[in-house]
């Protein structure tokens, strides 16, 4: 099967579901990821082959995506602030308004040095990991009630 089939299968088992542009989106993340391949290559290259191996991971995706469960969960990570960070239920997936926080965080502690920073229910940790890359020379402290979202 080449790519160009991959995709036109996946917006197929996915058009009651979501819009094109987000079903493409979707498979494009997917792809990404599975089969190590950005985007500009699938669409250089629609003819690559994709190797039946492949096949069963985006079934089970497309399963999923049809529960509406979360593309992140299904690829096991989301990114946050330029950096990958892992997710997978129960952690909540960072909202966009998360990075808008750490941004603002960011940009009005410029000056400020040897920073202590708490984090009270870190889930997923992208806040105290965002701001740990951003201020070299800081303590981070980050802590969660829940040790199934600590692992």
């Amino acid at each position: 099967m080449t790519v160009s089939d991959l995709k036109q299968l996946f917006r197929n088992q996915l058009n009651t579901y979501y819009p094109v542009e987000e079903t493409d989106y979707l498979f494009f993340l997917l792809a990404e990821h599975f089969l190590d391949l950005k985007r500009i290559d699938l669409g250089l290259n629609p003819g690559l082959i994709v190797h039946d191996d492949y096949l069963p991971r985006f079934n089970d995706a497309i399963v999923r995506l049809k529960k509406e469960e979360p593309v992140q969960y299904i690829i096991g990570e989301t990114e946050f602030y330029n950096l990958r960070i892992k997710v997978a239920p129960p952690v909540l997936i960072p909202r966009p308004e998360t990075e808008e926080l750490v941004d603002l965080i960011i940009n009005e502690n410029k000056k400020h040095q040897h920073l202590n920073i708490l984090d009270m229910g870190t889930g997923s940790g992208c806040i105290a990991i965002a701001l740990a890359k951003n201020f070299k020379d800081c303590a981070v402290t980050a802590f969660d009630i829940s040790e199934k979202v600590l692992e």
